[in-house]
């Protein structure tokens, strides 16, 4: 049997909650959203803050991952707590652990 920990039950609980009041979970910060128009424009929704950046290089903390994006000319065109939006010319976009 697998084992879970304070922090995975707490977010099982959150999500429960979330999915029983049909919320979005982005408004909890359980979840990202990223959505890119083109090859110049990504907006990431749900995210916890930025670990990197450059005009090449992007890392962004989520819930549940680590965003990578890389390009060039990459610029913060808008940041909030709840949502990023950058530009440039998007080359990849990678999600690890």
């Amino acid at each position: 049997m697998l084992k879970r920990n304070k922090k995975q039950e707490r977010t099982s609980a959150y999500e429960k909650v979330f999915d029983a009041l049909s919320l979005p979970k982005t408004a909890a910060g359980l979840t990202t959203t990223v959505t890119i128009t083109g090859t110049d424009s990504i907006l990431v929704e749900g995210y916890r803050g930025i670990i990197k950046y450059s005009d090449t290089l992007v890392l962004l903390n989520a819930p549940k991952y680590i965003i990578r994006i890389t390009g060039a000319d990459l610029e913060i065109t808008e940041i909030a707590t709840e949502y990023i939006s950058l530009r440039g010319v998007i080359a990849a976009l990678e999600y690890t652990h």
